[in-house]
């Protein structure tokens, strides 16, 4: 946890505090450390990426869901559970 009393600049305990003094750092020296880290470790960026395109995908599909009417999204719904439920009884055979 943080010091309240730090982030008021109050704090007189110094280096023998038990709490955490955050210090905070400016969006431009931010932007230019992951960006170093970026030109540094590539892979680091084509995981975001693929990251980024499957969270999409999952909120388009709920998108879509609520498109629909409440009885349509109730019956389509229902379908998902019976769907897990099979799956489920077949795993634990």
């Amino acid at each position: 946890s943080r010091c309240r009393q730090y982030d008021d600049s109050s704090c007189d305990r110094g280096g023998y505090c038990n709490f955490m003094h955050l210090k905070y750092i400016s969006r431009k020296f931010k932007e230019s450390l992951f960006d170093q880290m970026f030109d540094e470790h590539p892979e680091y960026k084509k995981k975001k990426v693929q990251r980024s395109r499957r969270s999409r995908s999952r909120d388009s599909e709920n998108s879509d869901l609520a498109d629909f009417s409440s009885r349509e999204r109730k019956r389509i719904i229902s379908k998902w559970n019976k769907l897990f439920e099979e799956k489920k009884k077949y795993d634990s055979e």
